[in-house]
């Protein structure tokens, strides 16, 4: 859920620039966490200085460096949530003890602050359940983008989801957002590492069968830095 520090920032510019409610559809999902975003603590440490955002009373505490002259913009408070829906393959149940042991094998045994951040997160999510889907990146999508109410914003979220699909289907999944852009805009938020030197974050707004990109940062893969050159106001 550490990914959480670099979705952030793109969350409070969607939120900002449509002033609607988030209905966050999050490809590639696993057990959901990170669609939790608005119930976690964050510290961002810029040289001497940093900045608290978040829920101060949540036990999942995440830090994360801002590397370079720019900062980026925090939500405070917190976007409006209209829906969180995670679309998976083969979604992790946290309340099943096998999915659980599973999760909990993916991290590096001494990574004690990471396990102890994944038991905490693991007991939110228990008491916040989120909606979780078992299915493919692309022949999901249109069934989650359609039900969205009116009123919201569709944001389609994914992460390091791109390398694991071959060439044609990654034009695909980003043709089937276009296609189903054609009423309605869908912001995505991208981060993966595919040519660059580093996990790159992008927004792409969708609409009306194109899309047009914004680069925002370069960030660590597990969110322990970004570098902002997104907007700063």
């Amino acid at each position: 859920m550490a990914r959480s520090s670099l979705f952030l920032p793109a969350y409070r510019i969607i939120a900002r620039r449509t002033n609607r409610p988030l209905w966050i559809i999050e490809v590639g999902s696993s057990a959901g966490l990170t669609l939790l975003f608005d119930q976690w603590h964050y510290t961002y440490h810029h040289g001497h200085s940093s900045t608290e955002v978040g829920n101060r009373e949540s036990p999942v505490r995440l830090e994360c460096i801002v590397r370079g002259p720019q900062r980026p913009l925090f939500p405070d408070p917190m976007p409006e949530i209209a829906a969180r829906i995670g679309v998976d393959l083969d979604p992790i149940d946290i309340n099943n003890p096998d999915d659980e042991s599973w999760i909990r094998g993916l991290v590096w045994p001494d990574r004690t602050d990471r396990h102890q951040r994944l038991s905490a997160a693991i007991g939110v999510a228990r008491s916040n359940p989120v909606t979780l889907v078992a299915g493919d990146a692309i022949d999901s999508l249109e069934a989650q983008v359609t039900a969205a109410s009116e009123d919201s914003v569709v944001v389609i979220n994914h992460s390091h989801l791109l390398n694991q699909l071959q060439p044609e289907r990654r034009k695909d999944f980003v043709a089937e957002m276009d296609r189903l852009s054609e009423d309605r805009p869908i912001w995505r938020v991208s981060n993966e590492w595919l040519t660059h030197s580093n996990t790159r974050l992008d927004l792409i707004r969708h609409f009306a069968h194109k899309h047009q990109v914004e680069g925002l940062a370069d960030v660590h893969h597990h969110g322990e830095w970004i570098s902002w050159r997104g907007p700063t106001r």
